[in-house]
């Protein structure tokens, strides 16, 4: 795996997290618009009483899940970061950065950085190709 591919595994990773925040907030709103019964107005004969402990357990198991991705990010992402600073300086880090960090679109970064979008790409690619240069050598 190149450097260019791990820079976009941070995005993806960043991405699938974000996914399942989504999913846990998504479940933890249906559970909270389940409604109980009152048992005590009417005798209901066989059926299941329902329990909500398998329900709240599958909430914590992906609260669980959730922290230990965002735990492997921060890691990979401060080991990454620390490659970054070693190689690059000056706008050339805070492109990577923004791009792959912070996953800013190219315009965002342009904007921020006052510069086109075209310079953007230059500087990009000048990055990428230290970085490369570098990692090449340690694999």
């Amino acid at each position: 795996m190149g450097i260019k591919e791990e820079l976009k595994d941070l995005r993806a990773i960043s991405k699938i997290i974000d996914s399942k925040e989504r999913q846990l907030s998504q479940l933890k709103r249906y559970y909270t618009t389940v409604k109980a019964f009152d048992y005590s107005r009417e005798k209901i004969s066989g059926g299941k009483r329902q329990d909500f402990t398998d329900t709240v357990n599958k909430l914590v198991d992906l609260e669980n899940e959730i922290t230990k991705d965002i735990d492997a990010l921060a890691d990979k992402k401060q080991e990454m970061d620390k490659f970054i600073k070693d190689v690059l300086t000056g706008n050339e880090y805070v492109v990577i950065q923004m791009r792959y960090f912070e996953d800013s679109d190219w315009l965002e970064i342009a904007i921020k950085l006052n510069y086109t979008i075209d310079n953007i790409y230059k500087i990009h690619g000048k990055a990428l190709f230290k970085l490369n240069k570098v990692y090449s050598k340690l694999q």
